[in-house]
């Protein structure tokens, strides 16, 4: 994951959606899932799971942690959602300090004070700028309905 992070951010432009899919690949990331596009949107490396979103003219990466499916008569799921996350929140901040650490061999970084992501509901989070681009890891959960994840977003520019 964070090989692909430093591709991304060093690209001197923001690259489409097939790109990333082809430096995921060169990465060892292997299609998840039928592919109804010429490439692939969900890939995984591992037990990690990645998926390439398009919004309007944007193109970003979603790397999943972990995921707990939304069933209230699973225990993972109402001990997360009844405990405040603590477990999720924890792991979090194991996973940030790794990521934080691999990317700081190579790349220089600031953290922000606000997530500059609208689009996830996060319980706790961290946002950092990272060359050109940025990248938010934390745990979301928008309501019962919904998967509690362990996630990073990178956007470009």
């Amino acid at each position: 994951m964070v090989e692909v992070i430093e591709r991304i951010v060093r690209s001197t432009r923001d690259l489409p959606a097939e790109s990333l899919a082809e430096l995921c690949a060169q990465a060892g990331w292997v299609p998840i899932g039928a592919t109804v596009e010429p490439f692939p949107r969900r890939l995984g490396h591992g037990n990690l799971l990645a998926a390439i979103f398009s919004e309007g003219a944007e193109d970003f990466m979603e790397f999943i942690f972990e995921m707990i499916p939304p069933d209230l008569g699973r225990a993972e799921f109402v001990d997360a959602v009844n405990g405040d996350y603590s477990p999720q929140i924890d792991r979090f901040h194991r996973i940030r300090d790794e990521v934080l650490e691999l990317l700081s061999v190579e790349i220089a970084f600031d953290e922000l004070s606000e997530v500059r992501e609208d689009s996830v509901d996060f319980v706790e989070s961290g946002c950092w700028r990272i060359v050109r681009g940025y990248l938010s890891i934390g745990v979301a959960h928008a309501d019962e309905d919904s998967p509690v994840l362990l996630l990073a977003r990178l956007r470009q520019s």
